[in-house]
C-alpha cells in the first residue's frame, strides 16, 4: 500500500482557522492604534487653535471672537463650529484644522464664547470618549453645563474625569 504525502483536510482547516484568528487580533489592535493617532492629531490641532485664540485676545484687549450660531445642549445658543472662525483667526493660524476623520469639516470641534467674550471653551469629541471634552482650564475658560470630561493643560481635573 502506497502512502501519500501531504496534509489532510483537517490539518489545512486548522491552519486556516489559526491564521484567521491571528489576523483578527492584529486588525483589532491596528484599529485602536489608528483611533489613538486620530485623537492625538485632534488634540495637537486644537492646541494650535488655542494659541491662535490667545494671540487674537492679546491683540483685542483680552476679548475673544464672539460666539454665535444655533442652540447646542452644551453651550446654549453661543456655540459654533471652529470652521466659522477662520476669518477672525486668519492672521494667527493658517487655517482652522479639520477633524482627521472628516477632512472637509470641523464639525467635531466646538467653540463657545461667554461673559462678554472674555472667556471661551473649545470642545472636542474624541473617538475613545463619546462625551464632549474641554481642552483647557483657567480663568479665561468658561465651563458650560453638560460637559462630563476634561482635558486639562495643568493637570487639574476639577471633579471631572480626564479624556486623555
Amino acid at each position: 500500500m502506497k502512502k501519500n504525502k501531504g496534509f489532510t483536510l483537517i490539518e489545512l482547516l486548522v491552519v486556516i482557522a489559526i491564521i484567521a484568528l491571528l489576523s483578527t487580533v492584529v486588525l483589532a489592535a491596528l484599529q485602536n492604534a489608528r483611533a489613538a493617532s486620530r485623537d492625538a492629531k485632534r488634540l495637537s490641532d486644537l492646541d494650535s487653535v488655542t494659541n491662535a485664540l490667545e494671540l487674537y485676545a492679546s491683540a483685542n484687549n483680552g476679548v475673544y471672537p464672539a460666539g454665535s450660531g444655533t442652540a447646542n445642549p452644551i453651550c446654549g445658543n453661543n456655540t459654533f463650529c471652529l470652521a466659522s472662525q477662520s476669518t477672525a483667526l486668519a492672521p494667527y493660524i493658517g487655517s482652522i484644522p479639520a477633524d482627521p476623520s472628516y477632512a472637509n469639516q470641523a464639525y467635531n470641534y466646538r467653540y463657545c464664547a461667554a461673559n462678554g467674550n472674555k472667556q471661551y471653551t473649545i470642545l472636542v469629541k474624541l473617538e475613545k470618549n463619546t462625551d464632549w471634552c474641554i481642552l483647557r482650564t483657567g480663568s479665561n475658560v468658561f465651563v458650560p453645563s453638560g460637559t462630563s470630561c476634561w482635558m486639562a493643560a495643568n493637570g487639574v481635573p476639577n471633579g471631572r474625569s480626564f479624556c486623555n
